[in-house]
């Protein structure tokens, strides 16, 4: 159990110093068939109904493939009933030899058990639009016996003695052990961990930014017997009675089923710069105060000057030609950025930046849009800020080389409008970009 513990600790280490956002705390609560699996060669077994409760946290590498481990609770039970006769040399107290005969008759036990599951795993998701997904989840795990008890509820035994030499079967005599057990003997069984594959597939769906919903199905295989077996028969030779299960060959824990949980997001929120303009305050010159002063000479008054005008220039318009070949150099500018990052991949484009930034400068009246647009990982209220943070590197990159803020404007579309379907992570990256519209 130690070992197991310790790979759950390094996995939770790991998530906590992570730099990156892709980390949830997860908890699903499920049931269905929960048994302990194994076969009666003198009677017949039927699984039972059980339940599983699950706490557990998983670090993501990137969008679709992390690791998670965590711990959980589960029962399981079985019910074996038997109908048969096993017979055993035996030797009275005369000295004559006899056979000790065992009818059972309908004799019927429940087994059940609880389980402290821990499991380690890899875990795959993938988003289908900003609120649907997949979950897939497999690994291994083990189970920890916390509780295994049988208790016999219906039937009876009945001992006889054969006496060969005579063709006698004697019953009903106590004194000589041979009589009926209606009793409804029950104890604990011995069991030890059960080492197992699990698999879980199921669907995910966005209730907000930091909580998904999930339901799925799950199935887990037990690799090993967990009961020590190989007892011939349930009532021995002592007059005592065991649990019928030791008289298996092997004991499995299998288990499938559904589930239903809550995921929580814990992804660190990234720090996307925005930039914040501050609307200058205006500065009002105070015009200086003249102190009246009385002179004895009044002076002479100044020449008056007439000042003709110069009439208004008309504002001049950009042309068709210049507004098309100044959005043929934005359309050159393919800048794309990293998954739930501001900050882009390739800088190949400054020399085309310069070139619009000149041609905007030129042209004080054309005016261009940046628009950030974004794949469709995590929800739409997200990616509208993710959008704008790309679509403001775009503006900062123009206003270095000279461009006025006036002549610019930003805007997010986070997934609105994809330029290639969501459907990959290659179209995905296409995806996370800007695009730059000259008006």
């Amino acid at each position: 159990m130690k070992r197991y513990i310790t790979v759950i600790g390094l996995i939770i280490a790991i998530g906590s110093i992570a730099q990156e956002r892709n980390q949830f705390f997860f908890v699903n609560t499920g049931g269905g068939s929960h048994n302990l699996n194994y076969t009666l060669q003198d009677g017949s077994v039927n699984g039972g109904i059980g339940g599983t409760l699950n706490l557990g946290y998983s670090y993501y590498f990137n969008a679709n493939w992390g690791v998670a481990a965590g711990f959980g609770i589960q029962s399981a039970q079985a019910k074996g009933t038997l109908n048969y006769m096993s017979g055993m040399a035996a030797v009275d107290e005369d000295g004559d030899n006899f056979e000790l005969r065992t009818y059972f008759n309908n004799w019927e036990e429940k087994q059940k058990a609880i389980f402290l599951d821990i499991p380690v795993g890899t875990q795959y998701q993938r988003w289908f639009n900003g609120k649907n997904g997949i979950l897939a989840y497999a690994g291994a795990k083990v189970s920890i016996p916390v509780n295994s008890s049988y208790k016999v509820t219906s039937g009876t035994i009945t001992t006889t003695g054969y006496y060969e030499q005579w063709n006698v079967e004697l019953t009903d005599m106590p004194q000589h052990g041979f009589t009926t057990i209606s009793e409804r003997p029950s104890g604990s069984i011995t069991m030890k961990p059960s080492f197992a594959l699990f698999a879980e597939l199921g669907w995910l769906r966005k209730m907000s930014d930091k909580l998904d919903l999930y339901v799925g199905g799950y199935v887990n295989y037990g690799l090993n017997s967990i009961v020590n077996t190989g007892s011939t028969t349930a009532f021995l030779e002592s007059e005592t009675y065991q649990s019928m299960i030791t008289t298996a060959d092997k004991v499995k824990l299998t288990t499938f089923g559904v589930k239903v949980g809550l995921r929580l997001n814990n992804n660190r929120k990234n720090k996307i710069a925005e930039t914040i303009v501050e609307e200058p305050i205006p500065v009002v010159k105070e015009e200086p105060t003249v102190t009246q002063v009385e002179f004895e000479v009044e002076p002479e008054p100044e020449p008056v000057v007439e000042v003709k005008s110069e009439p208004t220039p008309e504002p001049v318009v950009a042309t068709k030609d210049t507004i098309a070949k100044t959005q043929t150099i934005a359309n050159q500018i393919d800048l794309k950025f990293p998954l739930d990052s501001d900050t882009p991949l390739n800088n190949e484009f400054d020399s085309k930046f310069e070139a619009l930034a000149q041609m905007l400068k030129a042209n004080p009246e054309m005016k261009i849009r940046i628009q950030g647009h974004t794949c469709n990982l995590a929800s739409r209220e997200y990616n509208l800020k993710v959008g704008l943070g790309r679509a403001e590197v775009g503006k900062a990159k123009l206003m270095q080389l000279g461009v006025p803020e006036s002549q610019i404007a930003v805007e997010s579309k986070a997934f609105d409008e994809p330029l290639v379907p969501n459907t990959n992570e290659e179209n995905r990256a296409k995806n996370r970009r800007i695009v730059l519209i000259v008006e």
